[in-house]
């Protein structure tokens, strides 16, 4: 059986430690997978039959305590993030590594080149949007994912920016969409029994998800239907934020945050729009 490890940033919460998870307990039924998180956040997503490694080096500055200080932090424990994972992986000898972000995704594929695993690489933001004005950073994620076996994208819009922003061939990109488990989603969305919302919006609170458009949007629509109740299910650095402009706006009798919630479904479920 080929040994396989998936290479992430954190198993803490959002949509990449939900997707990691996914992917790591899909491909336990055919491989001997292990799973290696670089970061010391708390383990929150747990997969069962599934090796699991922590480097323990606080590299992700959004979910952890003040992120000026982790931001800083990283230039000292990138290089000890990457000398173990070249260690854990002269024990491990994989075949393949699937590596998600952009710091796991760099690690591996240097990694790769002294010990010569395989790798895939997957990107799951727009770049030309996510780096925008960072020429050094778009410099280095274009030669490391030139280098990697394949690029992994989450949607065909990906795959071309993938294409277009860092050069990589298109022969060297598949597309395999984010997928669900729609049993499951069934059996959580009618677990509970939640309050009815006219709109619900998930996602975490960040500057990348564009929060402050649907606030905006909600004001504008508040005007015409004073009684919209409207549910927030997520949290993040900008919570206060949110909580400032839905104040500022006088939308606190229309809007309920949920904040993290560990079942988000009872709550799409008891919408009628789901945004």
């Amino acid at each position: 059986m080929k040994n396989v490890v998936v290479f992430t940033t954190d198993m803490f919460r959002g949509g990449v430690s939900v997707s990691t998870g996914k992917i790591a307990d899909l491909l336990k039924e055919d491989y001997s997978v292990s799973l290696v998180v670089y970061d010391d956040l708390p383990i929150n997503i747990e997969v069962d039959g599934v090796d699991l490694y922590q480097l323990n080096c606080p590299l992700v500055a959004e979910y952890g305590k003040r992120p000026k200080l982790r931001k800083l932090a990283r230039l000292c424990f990138l290089p000890i993030a990457l000398a173990k994972f070249f260690i854990l992986m002269m024990r491990l000898k994989p075949d393949l590594v699937y590596s998600l972000m952009y710091i796991p995704n760099v690690i591996s594929v240097i990694v790769s080149r002294l010990i010569g695993y395989k790798t895939i690489v997957s990107e799951r933001q727009n770049p030309s949007i996510d780096l925008r004005g960072r020429t050094f950073e778009k410099r280095v994620f274009s030669y490391f994912y030139r280098k990697a076996d394949l690029v992994h994208a989450n949607s065909n819009g990906i795959a071309n920016e993938v294409a277009d922003f860092y050069g990589v061939e298109k022969e060297a990109i598949r597309v395999v969409h984010n997928f669900f488990d729609e049993k499951y989603i069934q059996t959580m969305a009618n677990a509970e029994c939640i309050e009815e919302f006219d709109i619900v919006w998930v996602g975490r609170l960040g500057e990348q998800k564009g929060w402050e458009h649907a606030i905006k949007i909600f004001h504008g629509m508040l005007v015409k239907k004073p009684d919209l109740a409207i549910a927030i299910v997520g949290d993040g650095p900008d919570r206060i934020k949110m909580e400032g402009m839905i104040a500022d706006l006088n939308l606190a009798d229309n809007v309920k945050l949920f904040g993290q919630v560990g079942n988000p479904y009872s709550v799409m479920r008891s919408s009628k729009l789901f945004l």
